[in-house]
């Protein structure tokens, strides 16, 4: 792993950048804001699948209003609680959209 930015009585704080190893990590990288040595407020994270969130982060998870782009072009914009589509969103996926509301990640109604 690789960090660069900012830090404060030795933790990650503030902007930074993180690269992950290969070894036991679902997270690629993650650009965005630290504090206490966690993911929090805006950034973007990319995992190994190809998948890229976008937005809020809250105690190291995508939290709130964020994006998530697929590495098949598809993408969900709205709300997520702790990396689940949460509330209100928008799927677009293989040709299919939907927009409503989402209940622990499945689409509700």
């Amino acid at each position: 792993m690789s960090y660069t930015g900012g830090w404060m009585a030795g933790e990650r704080q503030g902007y930074g950048e993180c690269k992950y190893g290969k070894r036991n990590y679902t997270d690629l990288y993650f650009k965005g804001d630290w504090r206490g040595n966690v993911r929090h407020g805006s950034g973007e994270l990319g995992y190994k699948n190809g998948n890229v969130v976008k937005g809020n982060f809250e105690n190291n998870n995508p939290h709130g209003e964020c994006t998530i782009q697929y590495p098949d072009g598809g993408s969900f914009i709205g709300n997520l609680n702790k990396g689940i589509p949460e509330g209100k969103g928008k799927l677009i996926r293989n040709g299919f959209v939907y927009s409503g509301t989402f209940v622990n990640g499945n689409r509700e109604g």
